[in-house]
């Protein structure tokens, strides 16, 4: 329990949650793709009130900059941004045509297992590499939305 005491205490010095200088990344299905597992919420302090979710790119770390994905329920985005902890980023979600950063729902995410964390963290962050041209990547797309491949496009 001291460790992840002291691992929060890290990221307690994380200023607000603001986005700036990002880029657009867009997702090549023709290079294996990184699905990343993540485990976010609204108060770093309050790991039972976090949610697993995914990203992803076709790198092994999750990059600073705008992924953009096409649901069941609409277009939408998710912008991540670093933090004083290399375990923890920020993601701001917009969705409906939204595009200013003041609309945006922040939150904090785990990308990383570190030291002290809880096990039960351990199964939610997680990275799965699924070949190009693989099938398996559907089953993700189903839950989480398709990545956009370029501009619009998905």
């Amino acid at each position: 329990m001291k460790k992840l005491i002291g691992i929060l205490a890290l990221t307690g010095s994380i200023s607000a949650m603001a986005v700036d200088g990002y880029k657009d990344i867009y997702i090549d299905k023709d290079e294996d793709i990184v699905v990343h597992g993540l485990f976010c919420g609204d108060d770093i302090n309050k790991l039972s009130r976090f949610k697993p979710a995914v990203i992803y790119t076709n790198t092994g770390e999750i990059e600073k900059g705008t992924y953009y994905f096409r649901s069941q329920y609409g277009e939408y985005s998710l912008t991540f941004n670093t933090t004083d902890s290399d375990l923890v980023m920020v993601r701001g979600l917009l969705q409906g045509g939204k595009t200013a950063v003041s609309d945006m729902k922040q939150e904090y995410c785990i990308v990383k297992y570190g030291e002290g964390l809880p096990p039960a963290v351990q199964q939610y962050v997680t990275q799965t590499v699924v070949k190009a041209g693989d099938s398996s990547l559907e089953q993700y797309e189903l839950l989480s939305g398709k990545p956009a491949t370029g501009k619009g496009e998905y």
